[in-house]
């Protein structure tokens, strides 16, 4: 994921990467450097995404990037993230042969069809102060598929 501010200013910074993620797309910045709506802030974010030659990682959590998970085919792997393990968007995109990371109770896990794999407690990342700043625990999924 690369900042809106360096986006407009100094451009993508390289031609492709591996992989590459849309966290969220937020009211913050608008109004800023030509960027009026979601929609003009979710097309400069997908920039980053489109340089992507292996994986892309979205927030199913997030309708603007949800959205996107349907426009990268092969050989683009799609990873979604969501704070909701019964999310239908992540049943649905595993149903498929998509990979998910989701926090169930308090662990984040990986799913790809049938197999899970805990991965670690969200209290055990020090930055969510025991699992009380969830939005970390949604960067270290975001993280985890990156990974």
């Amino acid at each position: 994921e690369t900042a809106r501010g360096g986006l407009i200013k100094r451009g993508m910074y390289l031609d492709h990467c591996d992989v590459a993620a849309l966290l969220n797309v937020e009211r913050e910045q608008i109004g800023m450097d030509g960027i009026e709506t979601l929609d003009d802030m979710a097309a400069l974010k997908r920039k980053v995404l489109d340089a992507a030659r292996r994986a892309v990682v979205l927030n199913a959590d997030d309708p603007r990037c949800l959205a996107l998970a349907t426009e990268f085919a092969s050989p683009v792997r799609t990873l979604l993230f969501s704070r909701d393990a019964q999310s239908s968007a992540l049943r649905d995109h595993r149903a498929r042969g998509g990979d998910v990371l989701y926090v169930d109770g308090e662990m984040i896990a990986w799913g790809l069809g049938a197999k899970t794999v805990s991965l670690l407690g969200a209290s055990e990342i020090p930055v969510t102060k025991d699992g009380l700043f969830w939005q970390h625990a949604s960067n270290a999924m975001a993280a985890a598929g990156l990974a």
